[in-house]
């Protein structure tokens, strides 16, 4: 039987990225951190993690990463980074994360960070959908997942998200939580078929 907290996910970055100087003076997040995400996940007692690529690091091969995380009963890795993984602009992480899923059983998808970042996709309609095919055509089938902002749902999102099997939906700054039930109720409307996680952040990044 399912319980809430299988449901649960944890989003992870390299240890340290959110209290570097350059996150600092972005979001003001105060105090620092050393935690890995698996410390991150046994310490709030999540079971699945969903790994992402910030600010270029960790750099292929993960393995090593991704090792750490192997005790958890899933775990989705970047495909595209965040926005200031730029390496991501030009060429996905697909290639390892094929090699991980190999590796790692646990591995069970990748996911698209900040993929409708200044008002574009980052990667053309056919390029995923190339990337979904290898994914699905794997060792093992993997899930394409992409994030999606709650600002966003107005763009020309649904070509993409037709392509995608799950979506995890967000909503930056804060104080724009008051709408969350309305957009969520557009978000189901846009995706009828597919899966959706929806996304709590721990900390208002967007107000800092």
């Amino acid at each position: 039987m399912d319980r809430v907290r299988d449901r649960f996910w944890i989003w992870g970055h390299e240890a340290g990225s959110h209290t570097s100087p350059r996150a600092k003076q972005m979001w003001a997040i105060p105090g620092t951190s050393r935690m890995t995400p698996a410390e991150a996940a046994h310490y709030m007692g999540i079971p699945n993690c969903i790994m992402v690529v910030f600010d270029n690091l960790p750099t292929p091969p993960f393995y090593q990463h991704a090792l750490a995380l192997s005790p958890l009963k899933q775990v989705v890795w970047s495909v595209i980074g965040d926005a200031s993984s730029t390496r991501n602009d030009q060429e996905s992480d697909l290639d390892e994360i094929l090699n991980l899923a190999e590796r790692v059983p646990n591995i069970t998808g990748a996911i698209m960070d900040d993929f409708f970042h200044a008002g574009q996709a980052r990667y053309p309609p056919e390029a995923i959908s190339q990337l979904r095919s290898r994914l699905h055509d794997a060792v093992r089938p993997l899930d394409l997942w992409v994030v999606l902002y709650y600002n966003q749902l107005d763009q020309a999102v649904a070509p993409y998200l037709e392509l995608c099997d799950v979506v995890t939906f967000w909503t930056m700054p804060g104080s724009q939580l008051v709408h969350l039930e309305r957009n969520f109720e557009r978000l189901v409307e846009l995706t009828p078929d597919k899966r959706r996680v929806l996304g709590c952040y721990m900390w208002n990044y967007g107000e800092k």
